[in-house]
């Protein structure tokens, strides 16, 4: 954003800045999800819902209307082309195939930083892209098929289109800047804080007709994503996507545990986290020190550069509010934090900007040489040590756990339908579509309901009522994974292991058992002739 500075790069060198940057993102990506599970792991439970709901609308279902979707419908739209493969296919090549395009995507939008940085100078640019390839929680998130990297995408789409020469005059490129914000938007809803700024950005820098066209781009690409699903099911979409989101329980993670992960990289998540009063003192000197930093903006020619400040600000705004939506979410989850990594590559790449010009830093004249010299080189030196420490993490990082698919499908095959407290289960082992085909009962986000269908009023304290307690859920838990001659176990720690449903599932027989799933029989669920089903009971 802003004209352009002297300083900005050759095109050729941008782009070769930007391939090298974009090869180290997914290399970094591509080897986190190789230890452990494989691409064809488990890296946990929302992925598979995201596919799931993809390939139910691709046999016909429609989310909300016919299923639980807790989100905007981007990222169902945006794996449907997976799901088509998939449907062609094998369920799991298209779920693999999308977790691969996954870090592809990560590795575009590492890309992206590099081109929206390039007027603060190539190593700036460059520093800006790397940050965003190995920052660690960005690098783990972007190993599948979550929501954080297509809203990331939307976003730095949006600013690669305004930072080019006179993008707040242009009419298409306002329309276009606006249709990536909301593409952000569709995805989650949390998008729409940057959305605000990004416009309200526009709006000072290019005045109310050019916001006028990037909305005009918005609320048109928003009806076209949006608006079919919003006319098919606007009670149930409405409740899912705003109201079951709104009413979530507050996560027992306290700010500082979520400044933490978004500021300290690392693999596993701080349940919490007292800052003792050095690294208090310590966070505030760098804060204030990054803050004057690009607040002021790059110096040059012995002051500062309106573009630089007009970079800085922007980026220190960005960064503000999405570190404001990650601590005010009433939920929180470690993969969460990537939704920073775009404010914090742009903070990087001006500090790194900063850097070589503190010898005519408008810090001010009386700031003696060797002091401006010091901070310098303490930036510096913080920013190739926080690059350092994200890639030792990233390197030891294990997200998936090992999945013996080919052994399981041959084992499930012989059942007319397989039940999973998981979507993964049942895509790796291509027997969800195979479920669908059959009219077996495959619910896209069993977990969900507990926030919509089944959800309980909160208790005294904020908190959510255990899913062990929750009868209604249980109901439903049992009912459904019941219904199947062959049960794929994958969450019971975490969906209430003491429920009715799981005390259940404890005396079934089991088929097969692995690191993180377990299989098991049921002798009495529905055979394949439908006139031979019973009802089950589920208590």
């Amino acid at each position: 954003m802003g004209d352009a500075d002297s300083s900005e790069a050759p095109p050729r060198l941008v782009m070769f800045t930007g391939l090298a940057v974009a090869v180290t993102a997914f290399a970094v990506r591509l080897w986190i999800a190789l230890r452990g599970g494989g691409i064809g792991g488990t890296f946990g439970y929302d992925d598979g819902v995201y596919y799931a709901a993809s390939n139910s609308l691709v046999w016909g279902s429609s989310p909300y209307r016919d299923f639980v979707l807790l989100h905007p419908p981007g990222i169902m739209l945006a794996l449907t082309p997976f799901a088509l493969l998939g449907r062609v296919t094998h369920d799991h090549v298209g779920f693999e195939t999308a977790r691969v395009a996954w870090m592809l995507l990560g590795a575009l939008n590492a890309t992206l930083v590099v081109h929206i940085c390039r007027r603060a100078g190539l190593v700036a640019a460059g520093a800006g892209g790397l940050f965003y390839a190995v920052w660690t929680p960005v690098a783990l998130t972007e190993t599948t098929t979550r929501l954080e990297p297509l809203v990331n995408l939307g976003l730095l789409l949006a600013l690669t289109l305004l930072a080019r020469r006179g993008a707040t005059a242009s009419r298409p490129m306002l329309l276009w800047a606006g249709a990536a914000l909301a593409l952000s938007a569709s995805v989650k809803i949390w998008a729409i804080a940057p959305v605000l700024l990004i416009l309200l950005w526009i709006l000072r820098t290019g005045g109310p007709k050019a916001v006028g066209w990037a909305v005009v781009g918005a609320f048109g690409t928003g009806a076209l994503v949006d608006g079919p699903f919003l006319l098919a099911a606007p009670a149930d979409m409405t409740r899912m996507v705003l109201l079951d989101q709104l009413g979530r329980a507050r996560s027992l993670v306290d700010t500082a545990a979520r400044l933490a992960h978004v500021f300290v990289p690392g693999s596993k998540p701080l349940a919490s986290w007292s800052p003792g009063p050095a690294t208090m003192v310590a966070a505030g000197l760098a804060l204030s020190l990054v803050t004057i930093v690009c607040w002021r903006g790059r110096t040059g020619g012995g002051r500062a550069s309106a573009s630089g400040r007009a970079r800085g600000r922007f980026a220190l705004s960005l960064l503000g509010v999405e570190v404001l939506v990650l601590v005010l979410s009433p939920s929180f989850f470690s993969y969460y934090n990537a939704f920073a990594g775009t404010g914090l590559a742009l903070v990087v790449a001006c500090v790194v900007a900063w850097i070589p010009t503190t010898r005519t830093s408008d810090l001010g004249s009386r700031v003696p040489d060797s002091l401006r010299g010091f901070l310098a080189m303490t930036l510096a030196l913080a920013t190739i040590l926080a690059l350092l420490a994200s890639l030792m993490v990233d390197s030891r990082a294990v997200l998936s756990a090992p999945f013996p698919a080919a052994a399981l499908r041959r084992t499930a095959s012989a059942s007319w339908c397989v039940t999973s407290d998981s979507p993964d289960a049942l895509i790796l082992t291509d027997v969800f579509s195979r479920d669908l085909q059959r009219d077996c009962e495959v619910p896209v986000d069993l977990s969900g309901l507990t926030y919509d269908r089944d959800a309980l009023p909160l208790r005294a304290d904020g908190t959510a009522v255990p899913r062990s307690q929750n009868s209604a859920w249980q109901r439903d838990l049992g009912d459904y994974l019941l219904s199947g001659q062959s049960i794929f176990v994958l969450r019971s720690a975490e969906d209430g292991a003491n429920g009715a449903a799981v005390r259940h599932l404890r005396r079934l027989p089991g088929q097969s058992k692995g690191i993180a799933f377990e299989l098991l029989g049921n002798s009495s669920g529905p055979r394949a002739d439908p006139d031979s089903q019973t009802d089950v009971d589920s208590s």
